[in-house]
């Protein structure tokens, strides 16, 4: 598969140099408090905002990763307790928080915004109606867009999408999805537009197309159906392919997934791109320094949370094993990338001891150090 002549021949000089300064290694970063299905953004600053999520109970505590010190500073916590929720960086460098389940399970409508700059959160005008598993994006003329999710926890996906022009303003609606969906994955392409893909009309009954909105946000395009639909899976754009990488997720009836699909922007077509080594969901995925990608934790075919990683390269296709593991098993966690070093994990469902403190794992290095398939990256 076509790749960066650049980074071919970066890769080349300052391998050796790579892995004398970061060997892949986990490192465990404990946090303050623990945060199942929490939200992680990442400031401009290269920090790293941990907001909401459940502990022994939803909480509204946030708190910030220092990666040049790699510790965490509790800050002020917002107005409402919320996990999830969804969170997007704004222009300005505010975070803002929107929907997910309050303190009591029941969706909401609240909508804040946190300043990095005064340690302040500030309610602004809510959504329409209350909802879980939404996306949110910024969209290219600064407004923020919603899309899809639940109204109640166990009930249908909705079409409905919102706007918000300036956060001084109210949310207006704006087109209907062609599919109603929830748990599924809006992800920004470099031309300004966000292609939908996945998730699930009910639970149990999945998704498979994508469907584009358009670069003004008027209209979406419904387009090819992907090989398997899923929902609650990872997206990640990848330039070299002007392709969206679809990674793991959960389909009815078969249970945790495997396969990695790929649509081709360029082409409007769906592939199978790879195959993970264990199928799973409520994993999560990103970039690690060099281009390859993360996967870590999650629920397994047996419906258990596992402490094991893969590294998925997306030019040859080829998934490995990371031999170490993390500190703890975890599902419902988030991955944050932390550029130029790698990826932190952090939070974990806690069913297993709610007392717990399931705190936070940073796998530095490139993902090419360790490995247990005999693969020579």
């Amino acid at each position: 598969m076509k790749r960066n002549l650049f980074r071919l021949l970066a890769g080349a000089l300052f391998a050796s140099a790579w892995t004398l300064t970061f060997a892949d290694q986990w490192l465990p970063v404990p946090t303050n408090e623990g945060h199942n299905f929490s939200s992680g953004t990442l400031l401009a600053d290269g920090r790293i905002l941990v907001a909401g999520g459940a502990y022994s109970a939803i909480t509204a505590s946030a708190e910030i990763f220092n990666p040049a010190t790699d510790s965490w500073a509790s800050v002020a916590p917002m107005n409402i307790a919320r996990t999830n929720h969804a969170s997007v960086l704004l222009p300005s460098g505010d975070v803002m928080v929107l929907g997910g389940w309050t303190g009591n399970f029941e969706p909401t409508a609240s909508v804040e915004v946190y300043s990095p700059s005064n340690d302040t959160w500030t309610q602004i005008a809510p959504l329409s109606g209350p909802r879980i598993r939404i996306s949110a994006n910024v969209l290219g003329d600064g407004s923020i867009f919603v899309a899809g999710g639940t109204p109640t926890s166990d009930g249908p996906a909705t079409g409905v999408t919102e706007r918000l022009f300036t956060l001084a303003g109210t949310w207006m609606l704006g087109p209907t999805l062609n599919r109603p969906r929830a748990a599924h994955s809006a992800t920004i392409l470099p031309d300004g537009r966000v292609a939908y893909i996945g998730g699930y009309v009910q639970f149990g009954i999945e998704v498979a197309e994508v469907e584009i909105l358009s670069l003004d946000g008027t209209a979406f395009t419904l387009g090819p159906s992907m090989p398997v639909p899923r929902h609650g899976h990872l997206s990640l754009y990848d330039a070299d392919t002007d392709s969206v990488l679809v990674l793991t997720g959960f389909a009815s009836p078969d249970g945790p997934l495997g396969s990695i699909e790929s649509y081709s922007v360029t082409n409007n077509s769906w592939s199978n791109l790879a195959q993970l080594i264990s199928p799973k969901n409520g994993a999560c995925a990103d970039r690690l320094p060099g281009g390859r990608i993360l996967i870590a934790g999650g629920y397994g075919s047996s419906g258990l949370k596992t402490d094991t990683a893969e590294v998925f390269e997306p030019w040859s296709g080829r998934t490995w094993g990371v031999q170490d593991r993390m500190s703890v098993i975890r599902a419902g966690q988030r991955c944050i990338p932390i550029v130029s070093r790698g990826v932190l994990i952090v939070g974990s469902v806690h069913n297993d001891d709610p007392n717990g403190d399931y705190g936070a794992d940073l796998f530095e290095g490139d993902g090419t150090a360790i490995f247990t398939d005999g693969f020579e990256p």
